[in-house]
């Protein structure tokens, strides 16, 4: 009898165990629970309202531009936007071609872009597109507020998607592009380049010389060559240049002005 009410002991005692075991886990359940739902609620409190939000990389977009795009608001909460969808939306402006969203809490966001570079302007109708290497568009404007890009002309745009964000497939703009990325950074007086016939691309000076290129295979020497060309008539001076033709870079022509 004694044996059979010690084994009767023990598994109450085990059992007795395991119901506190258990109740000793819900009640950590529990716990966790009232953590995660107090977090929750504090991150979105007003504790974390946005103070700042500061925009690095920015030089031809503007920045207010990228602030609203962002979704970011002074006054609300820094977690009520994910940083994937404020980094999704930044990506829709033309001239950015890649961008980071930091918060900073408990007021800041920073966003960090970095953009497309302008590369060349072309004529759409009364209006002028700027597009990047890639021929994409970045921004459309009236050709009274043309800049200092060179532009490129003699390509028929009908069809392409002349509007910010398109890119420009037309025949000829892809070796006029090859050409602009191709000239070293000082090279600043290219006012044109027509690439209406791509074996017989033309390149113009801002002070009117025009620069017969052939195609666009071997431009570097090319450029070196007429580019030592006006190097010398401008130390030398003589007649005004009409055109240099430099298609066989290693037999050049020079044509002059008649005055």
């Amino acid at each position: 009898m004694e044996n059979s009410r010690e084994v009767t002991d023990i598994r109450e005692y085990r059992l007795k165990r395991q119901r506190a075991g258990s109740a000793r886990w819900i009640l950590v359940l529990v716990f966790l629970i009232a953590c995660m739902f107090a977090g929750y609620f504090f991150a979105r409190s007003g504790f974390f309202a946005v103070k700042q939000i500061d925009v690095i990389g920015n030089e031809h977009v503007d920045a207010d531009r990228l602030r609203d795009l962002s979704g970011f608001k002074v006054g609300e909460n820094m977690f009520s936007v994910t940083v994937s969808d404020a980094e999704q939306w930044l990506l829709i402006e033309p001239g950015v071609q890649e961008c980071e969203v930091t918060r900073k809490p408990p007021h800041r966001v920073i966003i960090t872009v970095k953009e497309r570079e302008p590369l060349a302007v072309m004529v759409v109708g009364s209006s002028l597109i700027e597009i990047d290497a890639a021929g994409r568009v970045l921004d459309r404007y009236p050709t009274a507020d043309y800049g200092s890009l060179p532009l490129i002309s003699g390509v028929d745009l009908t069809g392409q998607g002349v509007v910010p964000g398109g890119v420009i497939d037309a025949k000829g703009v892809d070796s006029a592009l090859e050409i602009l990325e191709a000239l070293p950074p000082d090279a600043a007086d290219v006012g044109e380049i027509n690439v209406s016939d791509p074996q017989s691309i033309c390149l113009y000076t801002v002070s009117g010389v025009q620069i017969k290129l052939g195609d666009s295979s071997g431009f570097e020497e090319k450029y070196l060559v007429y580019s030592n060309i006006l190097a010398d008539h401008k130390a030398n001076g003589g007649k005004m240049i009409e055109y240099i033709d430099v298609s066989i870079p290693e037999d050049p022509a020079i044509k002059y002005l008649d005055i």
